[in-house]
């Protein structure tokens, strides 16, 4: 094969490099490293290096959607505590199987569904724990989430 036929791409994920080659008929599939590198070095493949993606820290994303956060973290319960932009308190509490997420207008009602101006709760997974063992990418993803139904909801818009 010559480098027309094909090419290859070398991906970071995690701490792990991995290689896969595209063949001229679309199909892809994965080399072993060292048959990808010992390819390259006879000149069988190009090589396309591309930069791993680079996640956002779950904090940073919460501040830069305008979200001034008090805590963030935890483990049995994942618990985090916000002050959205319109000065509304935010409180997020994952454990055993569920999460809930409430909104209110001062910590008290956040931290309580039945007195908070929106909330939402659902299943996370079947296992006994494991909403109190959530990545806080996770975290993020549901907060952010919420807060754009919240604001659907109350007819607010999108935050920051």
């Amino acid at each position: 094969m010559n480098n027309s036929e094909f090419s290859a791409t070398l991906l970071k994920l995690a701490d792990q490099w991995r290689s896969t080659e595209v063949l001229s008929n679309g199909i892809s599939r994965s080399l072993p490293f060292d048959d990808w590198l010992n390819a390259i070095a006879s000149g069988q493949k190009a090589i396309e290096l591309k930069a791993p993606t680079i996640a956002i820290d779950p904090l940073q994303r919460l501040r830069e959607a305008g979200l001034y956060v008090v805590t963030l973290g935890g483990y049995c319960p994942v618990q985090c505590e916000a002050t959205l932009p319109d000065g509304r308190k935010l409180y997020f509490r994952a454990i055993g199987k569920r999460w809930d997420v409430a909104i209110g207008l001062t910590s008290d009602e956040s931290v309580s569904e039945s007195s908070a101006a929106f909330s939402i709760s659902s299943k996370y997974e079947n296992e006994q724990f494991s909403a109190g063992e959530m990545p806080l990418e996770t975290v993020a993803d549901i907060i952010l989430s919420a807060i754009a139904l919240y604001q659907l909801s109350s007819g607010k818009g999108a935050i920051a």
